[in-house]
């Protein structure tokens, strides 16, 4: 039995064979057996007195359709006919109402009208069928089951499509309508579009509930409709669906306007009690929650009452269970509750408890009670399923510890190939009287063992866990990044993080995660999906690219065994091409395909202990000669409808000779809309689309024809891609909507995201804002995270806040909420209370919050200070405590110069102390895009104001900058690369500024003879950060473009100018002019390529061999606004640098003979 259905109670149970027969029956085979209940396991006395009838009847035969059309029955159905066979009565022979529940069944659909005419026959209408044969079958039980037959019927023609099931997806995140197996026209849509082009509008309504979006539905085969749920769905089991009229066929229909009564007007219902299906055994197919909770496990010592007696506030414990699987799109209930037989407290624990609404995802509890709590949660789905209970323990330390809590649920699922990054911060103890209250970190692992079986790898301080996860381990910082690879496939790490005050380590505490690493199937790559080939020729399928995502580069392909079988057989017989396979190619002779003949190749990809890959080649054969053709892609696991997408053809001639430049290449697609979205020219064989063309979920098949210039030979090769689906159904919110800059924290929260495919799992979290009028940059509040919620700070102004949810893959959901954050006053008092907050953040690891204060800090600061004095930064570097005792006692004593007008300002001091948190906030700031902009938006913020400086700050700056580029090369996406770049551009602005002649302190600065190292001269820190431009910044920029991609151009505030572009050897002779111009169309310089192949020659670099371009021209006053000594100057000659595909350095500007602004 499974458990009990929703309200009136009602069980569902499997029945079991017939038992011995209780009495004589009224007809043979028929057995009468009475049913009873236990809610015990059947225990005695659990058995009820009372009991049901239930029959077990012997199996009917079926043998022939009689009736005028019987032999070719029209798909459009309602054609009558008897159905003959014997036992058709068996059951109404128990009681004459069971005829009533005679039932008929052809293929998927039941007959319209079933009357049971004596036990050797059943007249029917018949319903609609898809051309073809389908099976008989009968049910005398009213369809509970149907007994199979031998008998067939045979449609013709087509017929309106039928709605044969509607159900919520295996999560429950979607609704699937599956149509009846003839296949739709799919009303003549494509990738993810609005439901209502398919479904009536009382559906769409349903869909849509009490949200703003439009449901988007698309279509999974010809038969099946998807549609994307959210958290305020309507959709509900026993919910009817219905198709909107007009608007779908029948597969191969004719057009749209002659399709008649072929327009379908399906319509079903979604069952009450199995709304997800059930399956085998009675298995509810619907998904059951998961209660996943995150927080500390100890609290400190400071215990209940502390606050009011130390006159500080008190100490909270946060529970986040947010991320917990929801069984379904809708958001859940929580029931938070405490065991009472290991928790100090329980009844008035509990009390507070049963208060909490059933929304309730973070539970916040003050000044508890007692040294140790058992706490319990158990999440109900909106189908009603609950998760099992989960427990988490907590305990008080005996000193005032630091609460330490991470931004990772437990536990937290993660593929080998991409690694993980957690985070833990720390809350010093409201009781803690230390001195320097700053925490520090430390990680280890307890234990790790096998997922499937349990057994333990490794355990204990000395366990063997290879050196990448050793080193992430041993890294004393709050930040856990574990690299790619450092954890195994189908293993399961418990972590623990401890946090100590810096002064009292005996003022510690810690906390656990679980880190869960899942392997991912291997990835089969063979690029071409369709290709053209001479039956002359020998035909080979390289699947050399294929790899293990769970292992690293160097051993990705160890293992691995490729498979092949070949429809029809070829030439010689064979269906396996076994003998054909050389490790990861298959080489087909000449002579082994038959001309005219097109074949369906089936490979396979295997390797022990992972799931394989399967993937189909169709090869048409031709007698003519032709070039082999093939297309390739940039073959990653999954593509994301965000970034570009890039094809790779080649061609070579039939006997193999015959260079890119023998042929003349076209593309074509099957949404031919899609070319208006390339970023290459026509006549290459690189094809470039924009994301601006791709639709998420569609599919594309794009095809390359090439065509010999020297004797016009000409063959094709298509390639098959299909986008990935970013996550969807979610919200955002912000509480309180409108709260003061610089003290309010905003809660802001991205609540019920879901994907499909469970195999993009798990999702990650960053939000940013944006101001609601005017045009202004999206800038990032927080770093990519697990879970989908945090509390920030706004700067002044009204703000959109967006949240970014992306899957594993990088496919990314926005949606946006509104805040507003009302002026702040910043008089001394605020003004150090605001420095006292960005000195705990910076030191208890809390980076999100420390970058968002800080940078609506000196932004409110800057402009408070127009036109205040300008005062020199302190030369040298205090340790973190002493600059934050020194600012605090300033405030408290009235010393600091800019108090005197009572006005805070961005000054020199201000400045210096910032710099210096901000270095701390960057050893444990995210390795991740959004960390980077983040980063990189707070040091912008920062350099921002003008002002005589000492070098020793610029030299600070620049180290900051340098440790932004270096996260952002970590991850070199394009927001990525372009918060590195706006970081130079900030430190190159404020460098101009700040060192320009007549400047009271440049002069003395600027030492032409400075080495790179010396920290004290502003001439070494702009070498330096030159160098750090020209060989790291630019290099990484350019990404993973490829050649013959328009050139990307990034103008730095008029400092200089990048282009960078990658080109072919082919490309090295062709006699083209590349300038470099600004954004507002300034020429700086060219660089002009020869019309030979000597320059390719002397860079060793063949036709099709790619290399990377990267000009740099800079502004033409720039070094004389920044050197004292050098009066006005030209520009600086056009710096060229080369690399190859590898980046390895080909060529600098001396090698190009680049000069001059030529």
């Amino acid at each position: 039995a499974r458990p009990p259905l929703p309200a009136p109670p009602r069980l569902v149970c499997l029945a079991p064979a017939a038992p011995p027969t209780e009495g004589a029956a009224s007809v043979p085979g028929l057995v009468r057996a009475s049913v009873r209940v236990s809610l015990n396991a059947g225990a005695a006395g659990t058995v009820t007195a009372s009991s049901a009838p239930f029959w077990y009847y012997p199996h009917p035969r079926l043998d022939a359709l009689v009736g005028d059309a019987a032999g070719a029955l029209d798909a459009a159905g309602g054609e009558a006919l008897n159905v003959t066979g014997s036992g058709l009565a068996a059951l109404a022979g128990a009681d004459a109402a069971f005829a009533d529940l005679v039932r008929v069944r052809f293929g998927a659909l039941d007959a319209p009208a079933a009357i049971l005419a004596g036990d050797a026959a059943v007249a029917v209408l018949t319903p609609v069928g898809a051309a073809g044969s389908a099976e008989v079958r009968v049910s005398l039980n009213g369809g509970a089951d149907y007994t199979p037959s031998a008998l067939n019927a045979t449609f013709v023609g087509l017929h309106a499509p039928v709605l044969v099931d509607a159900r919520f997806g295996p999560q429950a995140t979607t609704l699937r309508l599956e149509f009846d197996s003839q296949g739709t026209d799919r009303a003549g849509q494509t990738g993810v579009f609005a439901c209502a082009a398919v479904l009536d509008n009382a559906t769409v309504d349903a869909l849509r509930g009490s949200g703003p979006a439009e449901p988007a539905c698309y279509w999974e085969d010809d038969s099946v409709l998807v549609a994307y749920l959210d958290v305020d769905t309507a959709a509900a089991a026993g919910m009817s669906v219905g198709v909107r009229a007009g608007t779908l066929l029948p597969r191969g229909a004719p057009a749209p306007g002659a399709g008649g009564s072929l327009y379908s007007t399906a319509a079903a219902a979604v069952d009450a009690d199995f709304p997800c299906g059930v399956g085998e055994g009675l298995a509810d197919l619907c998904p059951a929650p998961a209660a996943l909770v995150s927080g500390p496990t100890q609290l400190s010592s400071c215990g209940a009452g502390a606050a009011s007696v130390a006159g500080l506030s008190g100490e909270e414990l946060v529970l986040d269970a947010s991320a917990s699987s929801r069984g379904g799109v809708r958001a859940p209930s929580y029931a938070w509750r405490v065991d009472p037989t290991t928790t100090d407290f329980a009844a008035t624990l509990n009390a507070r408890l049963a208060q909490l609404p059933g929304n309730t995802s973070t539970l916040r509890l003050a000044d508890l009670e007692g040294t140790t709590f058992t706490f319990l949660l158990q999440v109900t789905s909106f189908l009603g399923r609950a998760s099992p209970v989960e427990r988490w323990h907590v305990t008080r330390a005996p000193t005032p510890a630091p609460v330490v809590t991470l931004t990772a649920p437990s536990p937290l699922v993660v593929a080998p190939s991409e690694g993980a990054f957690i985070s833990a911060s720390a809350t010093i103890a409201p009781c803690y009287a230390g001195g320097v209250e700053a925490v520090t970190f430390a990680w280890a692992l307890v234990e790790a063992r096998d997922t499937a079986s349990g057994a333990v790898l490794a355990s204990g301080a000395d366990a063997d866990m290879g050196p990448a996860l050793a080193g992430a381990l041993a890294a004393a910082s709050a930040s856990l990044v574990i690299g790619p690879f450092a954890l195994e496939g189908g293993v399961t790490y418990d972590l623990r993080c401890s946090a100590a005050m810096a002064d009292d380590p005996s003022a510690a505490s810690e906390t656990m995660l679980t880190v869960r690493a899942v392997a991912q199937p291997v990835f089969l790559a063979l690029g071409s999906t369709r290709r053209e080939a001479s039956s002359a020729q020998a035909l080979v399928i390289d699947a050399s690219a294929s790899f293990d995502p769970n292992a690293p580069a160097a051993s990705a392909r160890a293992g691995l065994a490729l498979a092949a079988t070949v429809a029809p057989a070829l030439a010689g017989g064979a269906a396996s091409l076994a003998a054909f396979v050389d490790g990861l190619v298959i080489i087909l002779p000449a002579g082994a395909l038959a001309a005219g003949t097109t074949y369906v190749i089936e490979v396979t990809l295997s390797k022990a202990g992972l799931a394989s890959a399967t993937e189909t080649v169709t090869v048409a054969a031709v007698e003519a000669a032709v070039p082999e053709v093939t297309v390739t892609t940039d073959f990653v696991v999954k593509r994301s409808p965000d970034r570009n997408l890039r094809l790779v053809g080649a061609a070579r001639a039939a006997g193999g000779g015959g260079g890119a430049r023998d042929f003349a290449y076209a593309w074509t697609s099957s949404d031919p809309g899609v070319l208006d979205h390339r970023l290459t020219p026509e006549g290459r064989r690189v094809l470039v689309v924009a994301p601006s063309g791709l639709a998420a979920g569609a599919e594309y098949v794009f095809t390359l024809r090439a065509e010999s210039t020297v004797d016009g030979a000409a063959a094709s090769a298509s390639v098959r891609v299909v986008m990935n689906r970013p996550p969807f159904g979610g919200r955002v919110t912000v509480d309180p909507e409108e709260g003061q800059a610089l003290s309010q924290l905003f809660a802001v929260a991205a609540s019920g995201w879901t994907d499909d495919d469970q195999d993009d799992l798990p999702l990650t979290y960053a939000f940013a804002r944006a101001r609601q009028t005017g045009t202004s940059t999206v800038t990032a509040l927080t770093a990519d995270a697990s879970l989908g919620q945090a509390d920030v700070y706004l700067p002044e102004g009204a703000w959109a806040i967006f949240a970014e949810v992306a899957d594993a893959y990088g496919a990314t959901a926005r949606a946006s909420a509104q805040a507003l954050a009302t002026p702040a006053e910043l008089d001394a008092a605020r003004d150090a209370g605001v420095r006292e907050e960005l000195s705990r953040l910076a030191f208890e690891a809390k980076t999100n919050q420390f970058f968002q204060l800080q940078g609506g800090y000196a932004a409110a600061l800057a402009g408070a200070g127009a036109g205040a004095r300008r005062l020199q930064l302190l030369a040298g570097a205090e340790p973190g405590g002493g600059r934050r005792r020194r600012a605090q006692e300033e405030a408290a004593n009235g010393t600091n110069a800019t108090a005197e007008a009572g006005v805070p300002t961005l000054d020199a001091l201000r400045k210096t102390t910032m710099l210096a948190l901000l270095q701390q906030a960057q050893v444990n700031n995210a390795p991740s895009r959004s960390g980077t902009e983040l980063e990189a938006t707070a040091l912008a913020a920062l350099l921002a104001e003008a002002g005589d400086v000492e070098a020793e700050a610029q030299w600070r700056a620049l180290e900051a900058l340098e440790e932004t580029v270096r996260r952002a090369a970590e991850e070199p996406s394009p927001a990525a690369v372009d918060a590195a770049l706006e970081g130079a551009a900030a430190l190159y602005g404020v460098s101009a500024r700040l060192l320009a002649p007549g400047t009271a302190h440049a002069a003395a600065a600027y030492d032409a003879r400075a080495q790179l190292e010396d920290r004290s001269s502003a001439k070494a820190t702009l070498d330096r950060l030159l160098r750090f431009t020209l060989r790291g910044l630019v290099a990484f920029a350019a990404g993973d473009r490829l050649p013959g991609e328009a050139a990307a151009t990034f103008d730095l505030e008029g400092a200089f100018t990048l282009r960078l572009e990658r080109l072919e050897g082919a490309d090295l002779a062709s006699g083209a002019t590349l300038a470099v111009t600004t954004s507002a169309g300034a020429h700086l310089g060219s660089l002009a390529l020869p019309a030979d192949d000597g320059l390719r020659s002397a860079l060793g670099l063949g036709e099709e061999d790619a290399m990377s371009l990267h000009l740099v021209a800079f502004g033409a006053d720039y070094f004389s606004r920044l050197d004292p000594l050098a009066g006005a100057s030209a520009a600086l000659p056009l710096a060229v640098l080369a690399a190859d595909e590898a980046g390895a350095a080909l060529a600098d500007g001396a090698d190009l003979g680049a000069t001059g602004a030529s």
